[in-house]
């Protein structure tokens, strides 16, 4: 039987870099945003919900979304963000799940599914446990800052699109 460990935080947290030591013990590592992205190619499931929802002035000229555009849009706009998440929330949720599936047929042992948004998605029922990466408010806008090179305003704007990571250790025991 496949074991699931979900992981999560905050923009900005860590996970990545807790990924990344799984993944170098050959632990698999699903991860969300990965999936996220796959369906936005042109053409995919999400690419299209997207075009139809937002118009086509989010599209660069390859026909790939411009994920730097749409940021700007939803995490300037509560109700952006929402559209947003509703439409490609459920498409996400399948895909992993199809994933999850995979690996479980390949009898692995363990899964990481690294899921940004697993409590605001209610997709810990699909775990076993989780595990929450969490830093402090400073080092998290500090991080944020120095990787996606933005202000201190627009790194504010986007952590509080997310869920507190005060909040999420709400969900998690602390041993």
């Amino acid at each position: 039987m496949t074991y699931y460990l979900g992981l999560t935080g905050g923009i900005a947290s860590g996970k990545s870099t807790v990924s990344d030591l799984f993944r170098h013990k050959n632990i698999p590592v699903i991860d969300a945003d990965e999936v996220a992205h796959a369906l936005m190619e042109p053409g995919a499931a999400n690419w299209q919900k997207i075009v139809a929802k937002f118009g086509p002035q989010f599209l660069n000229a390859d026909q790939t979304i411009n994920r730097q555009k749409l940021a700007q849009l939803v995490f300037s706009d509560q109700n952006a963000l929402s559209k947003l998440n509703h439409l490609s929330h459920p498409t996400i949720k399948t895909s992993l799940l199809n994933k999850m599936q995979e690996y479980a047929i390949q009898n692995a042992r363990v899964v990481v599914v690294d899921i940004p948004l697993l409590y605001e998605g209610k997709f810990d029922t699909h775990l076993d446990d989780v595990l929450l990466v969490y830093v402090d408010n400073k080092t998290q806008l500090e991080r944020l800052m120095a990787r996606d090179a933005i202000t201190v305003k627009e790194a504010k704007r986007k952590i509080a699109a997310q869920m507190p990571l005060a909040k999420k250790r709400n969900y998690w025991p602390i041993i």
